[in-house]
């Protein structure tokens, strides 16, 4: 499953999710070199590194079908 995020800036993001569940996400961003856990706190998705995240569009299956246009940066973990 691939998510668009966007943060509290406007920047958008791609993500792959590798692991979760109603309360956390671990995703992968490309270009990354680990994880990034996100937690879902009061309704809201936050990453200890980013801070608060919004989830634009959930995509299922191997690729996305969404293009970013301007290509997205990703998130670098650490």
């Amino acid at each position: 499953m691939y998510l668009i995020f966007s943060d509290v800036n406007g920047n958008r993001y791609e993500c792959v999710v590798i692991a979760g569940d109603a309360g956390r996400m671990r995703v992968a961003f490309r270009g990354g070199e680990d994880a990034v856990e996100l937690t879902r706190r009061q309704n809201h998705w936050i990453s200890d590194d980013c801070g608060p995240v919004e989830v634009e569009s959930i995509v299922v299956g191997n690729r996305p079908l969404v293009a970013l246009e301007p290509p997205a940066p990703y998130l670098m973990a650490g």
